[in-house]
């Protein structure tokens, strides 16, 4: 045990901080899962160690300070936990301050999500959607989705600023125009007329 330990705490501080670290890609040089899963445990309790327990299995590198040990926003826990399989992203105020639109930090993240969400994150809010084309929807592509089906509400701004940063992420190539008005198609009338006007104006 001492030995495993003594080897994930070298990875931990040769892991660059503010990054997620897996116990299923740590376990694989090891014979034992369990002797990782109880070594991780073990450091993430150390106040000296710099590692944060996360959920089950997922750990995060935290940067030293004297307030100690930082953590990971929702966002990053959420995108991490979910990865790039699409159809989840956010939503509310969430979904505004993601494209700039807001400087607001709601206490609870929402996500909007078609799939079954993801259980154990603090902090965050599930918001079900039943448009199976999203899908096929990127982060911010929801992040859009989301906050023109909403307009007025959750933008310090008025509808030009809306349409201003889609178009941004549209050069950027976040967000793809036509992915995004096939999905729009299955969304409220208000939604998927706006960001039709939102396009052509473009």
């Amino acid at each position: 045990m001492d030995s495993v330990s003594a080897t994930i705490r070298a990875r931990i501080d040769n892991t660059p901080a503010r990054t997620f670290l897996r116990a299923d890609e740590l376990a694989t040089d090891f014979d034992s899962r369990n002797a990782v899963d109880t070594a991780l445990s073990r450091l993430s309790d150390d106040p000296t160690v710099p590692l944060v327990r996360v959920r089950r299995g997922l750990y995060w590198r935290s940067s030293a300070s004297k307030f100690g040990k930082d953590r990971p926003s929702p966002a990053d826990i959420v995108i991490a936990v979910t990865g790039d399989r699409g159809g989840i992203g956010p939503s509310g105020w969430s979904a505004s301050r993601d494209l700039g639109l807001t400087s607001q930090r709601p206490a609870t993240e929402e996500f909007a999500t078609v799939a079954p969400p993801p259980t154990g994150i603090k902090g965050v809010v599930f918001r079900r959607r039943s448009n199976p084309k999203r899908a096929n929807l990127r982060y911010h592509e929801i992040a859009a989705l989301e906050v023109v089906g909403a307009w007025p509400a959750y933008v310090d701004g008025d509808w030009a600023d809306v349409a201003q940063a889609v178009r941004k992420r549209i050069r950027s190539h976040e967000i793809r125009p036509s992915v995004l008005l096939d999905a729009a198609r299955f969304e409220p009338n208000r939604t998927a007329t706006r960001l039709a006007t939102l396009m052509s104006a473009d």
